[in-house]
């Protein structure tokens, strides 16, 4: 087993670096094209902000954004190529979806 589990290790730590080395690649390119993205930004706190989007069960059963998309993070949503209007859009999907499987659960 910890063969198994180092290799599973290396792996994800793999996948994380490629992730790592995206962010870093596509924040490099919107500070040199002098666009809205903070020149202090590093991929920690890219990754740090972009975290803090978060969805909640509600008391109405259902699954909401814990906070509105701030502005810095619509401007980190842009260099991926995503809006907060997107990011609002998948977040009622998903809530709609995680509804269903609670609905399923409860049978």
């Amino acid at each position: 087993y910890e063969s198994e589990y180092i290799n599973n290790k290396i792996f994800i730590e793999f996948v994380a670096l490629i992730i790592r080395n995206r962010v870093y690649n596509l924040l490099k390119e919107e500070v040199l094209k002098g666009g809205k993205i903070p020149r202090f930004m590093t991929v920690s706190s890219v990754l740090n902000e972009l975290d803090k989007i978060e969805m909640i069960k509600g008391n109405d059963d259902k699954y909401h954004l814990k906070y509105t998309v701030t502005e810095i993070q619509e401007r980190l949503l842009n260099m991926f190529g995503l809006s907060k209007q997107e990011i609002w859009r998948k977040s009622l999907e998903l809530s709609d979806k995680l509804a269903q499987i609670d609905v399923r659960n409860s049978i």
